[in-house]
């Protein structure tokens, strides 16, 4: 029974045996494989690690062209506005031309009704005198008598004097047009009004006039001192000239800013005119409105001659019998042509 049992207990050994080393054997295949899979997944590992360091790296050569191109972007959305800035500064430009175009065309038209004034002045109202010298110079060979003579010789001075008047106008006009070079000065408008109202004192004593002045908001207007003279002269000597008669004379004259100019308005409540029906020869030299007073209609065209030589320009409103008001504009900075004086 003993020797059964030892038997019995010999071959579970060996059974046992076999298992362990079975099991020995499996554990060992299977650490190998374990290990070949550790090694297969550190190499993974490893491949994984350079595949993130390239793409790390990828990421951060993103970054650097993202703020590159936003660099960009800021640059040509910069670009871009100065381009907008500077279409818009040509396009201005281009309406700044085209308007000086239309002006500088508006002044060469005028140019040319002058030019054709003048030789209609030149072919009338020069030819006219002189005929008549030339006539009365051929009758004067004929006289008979000593009171015949003196009236020819009369006639003959009176038409001289005539075309010496004609002749000084003309000097007057054209030292004017052609002083291009002309000084620019600041002025005091009260004390050139104070001026020529001083040479008007009996005019305006005569007639009662009563002349407010208000030159509170542009007392300085820069301008060539002689023309303002001769300028608000003839405005106001034609209110007192073409006042009404049947109310007392009221003149008001004011200056004040407005855009790039100084407006000096002179208004009056005299006789007035059709503005409408003179349009085209209201500053037309020697032409007149009123006839039942002297005047040889010298006065506006000399006062619009000199506002546009000074690179201004003047407006004008009138109604019959409710007087007439003129504006003349004369710019704050002098034109190109003009040199600026200070003193």
């Amino acid at each position: 029974m003993e020797v059964k049992l030892r038997e019995s207990e010999a071959e579970k050994a060996v059974i046992l045996s076999r298992q362990n080393e079975i099991l020995e054997r499996q554990v060992a295949e299977r650490t190998r494989e374990i290990q070949s899979q550790n090694r297969m997944l550190q190499s993974k590992q490893e491949e994984i690690t350079a595949q993130n360091e390239e793409l790390k790296a990828q990421q951060e050569e993103i970054y650097k062209q993202k703020d590159l191109l936003e660099s960009q972007n800021k640059k040509l959305s910069e670009a871009q506005q100065t381009i907008l800035m500077q279409n818009k500064k040509i396009i201005a430009k281009n309406d700044s031309l085209e308007e000086e175009i239309r002006d500088r065309t508006k002044e060469l038209m005028e140019y040319n009704q002058q030019l054709q004034q003048f030789a209609f002045i030149a072919a009338h109202n020069l030819r006219a005198p002189a005929a008549r010298i030339l006539g009365l110079g051929k009758v004067l060979d004929y006289a008979n008598d000593t009171d015949e003579e003196k009236l020819i010789i009369d006639k003959l001075i009176t038409s001289t004097h005539e075309l010496d008047t004609v002749i000084k106008d003309l000097n007057v006009i054209l030292e004017i047009k052609g002083n291009g070079t002309s000084f620019l000065t600041p002025v005091n408008l009260s004390e050139e009004l104070s001026l020529v109202m001083s040479n008007l004192e009996r005019e305006i004593q005569g007639t009662q006039a009563d002349i407010k002045v208000h030159f509170e908001n542009a007392p300085v207007v820069v301008c060539v001192k002689p023309y303002i003279d001769s300028i608000l002269f003839n405005l106001i000597s034609n209110a007192i000239k073409y006042r009404h008669p049947d109310h007392k004379l009221a003149i008001e004259v004011k200056s004040y800013p407005i855009n790039e100019y100084i407006c000096i308005s002179v208004n009056d409540n005299g006789l007035g005119f059709n503005t409408e029906t003179n349009k085209q020869n209201l500053f037309t030299l020697y032409k007149r409105f009123h006839f039942h007073v002297e005047g040889k209609g010298m006065g506006l065209y000399l006062v619009k001659t000199q506002v546009v030589a000074m690179g201004g320009k003047i407006e004008v409103e009138s109604k019959i019998n409710h007087g007439t008001t003129f504006r003349i504009y004369l710019r704050k900075r002098p034109p190109e042509n003009f040199t600026m004086r200070t003193s």
